[in-house]
């Protein structure tokens, strides 16, 4: 006796496990694929079975698309619409086992990862047609599309031309850097923004030591590669920055200011999640700035130098 009761609530402890509730993202105006928050963090990848049911109705569908948070899902069900509506809270739950569905046809018998060619098809059918609204604006419009990086960096200069002077008169340029950054997602991977930038620059040269500090308003964008690892939370990164602002020599008590281009930066990075909307980055990137400055005389001198920089951030989503 006792062990039908144990073996009663092992199994009522199991079942109430094995099903959890999600919420309806977005539906498609076919009516066919829909939405829901969770993806590959949470073990759903593409091919994976699901069984969504409510009060009145239960389905079958597959994912045919999946990223680190967000899964779309198509209806098993050639004759069946998504019975859902956008913001429903539905009972989701992973078919890690064979299972058998009439309302899939009669004998139809699937297991998680193993796809029939067929279902292949229809997988990739489904992301080239089925819906008239992108797979990509979707995860962009409900998943994470905006943050905020804040930047402290380092850089060393590699090569240098100053006009009107010479040759062997060359400076050793270091500077550090403050910057920060929007950027908005446009698609699943690219990003668009702006921001602001400080640098403060010490050149040693045969004539002295001169202070210079740099202002800039920057336009960035940035490609992000698919995310792996374990848990998916980190991935690499491509990203080009124009700039242009402001620039203010010290040379022995004298001012000289001018404009300053950067043209470009571009960079290298690596992005690791901390929760779901912290991230800290890693970039190293190659830099091209040109400052143009009024000298004694109302003279003009432009330096261009190309500049090694590694820097470090911490990036908010939201």
């Amino acid at each position: 006796m006792k062990i039908i009761i144990f073996l009663f609530f092992f199994f009522l402890i199991d079942t109430t496990y094995a099903y959890q509730l999600v919420i309806v993202q977005s539906v498609s105006t076919t009516e066919r694929t829909f939405i829901t928050r969770g993806g590959k963090k949470n073990g759903i990848d593409v091919g994976q079975l699901g069984i969504f049911t409510t009060k009145n109705v239960s389905i079958a569908a597959h994912a045919i698309e999946s990223t680190h948070n967000m899964t779309m899902w198509k209806v098993r069900n050639p004759n069946m619409k998504v019975p859902f509506a956008k913001m429903d809270l539905v009972n989701y739950s992973p078919a890690d086992e064979t299972l058998w569905f009439g309302a899939m046809g009669p004998g139809k018998k699937l297991k998680k990862g193993l796809l029939s060619s067929e279902d292949q098809e229809q997988i990739s059918e489904a992301k080239r047609i089925e819906d008239p609204y992108s797979i990509d604006s979707i995860l962009v419009s409900e998943e994470k599309k905006n943050n905020i990086t804040f930047y402290i960096g380092a850089s060393s200069t590699l090569s240098e031309s100053i006009t009107k002077v010479s040759r062997t008169d060359k400076t050793k340029r270091g500077s550090y850097q403050f910057m920060g950054l929007y950027h908005s997602a446009f698609f699943k991977s690219f990003y668009l923004g702006g921001g602001f930038r400080y640098d403060q620059e010490v050149a040693d040269s045969p004539g002295g030591t001169f202070l210079t500090i740099r202002n800039f308003l920057l336009l960035s964008t940035e490609y992000h590669f698919d995310s792996y690892g374990p848990d998916k939370d980190q991935n690499l990164y491509l990203g080009l920055i124009l700039g242009y602002g402001s620039s203010k020599t010290d040379v022995g008590g004298f001012t000289f200011d001018g404009d300053a281009y950067l043209l470009p930066e571009t960079k290298l990075g690596y992005r690791k999640e901390f929760t779901e909307t912290i991230s800290a980055l890693v970039e190293l990137a190659f830099e091209n700035i040109i400052m143009n400055e009024v000298t004694f005389g109302d003279d003009f001198q432009t330096t261009q130098m190309t500049n090694l920089k590694f820097q470090l951030g911490l990036r908010a989503i939201f």
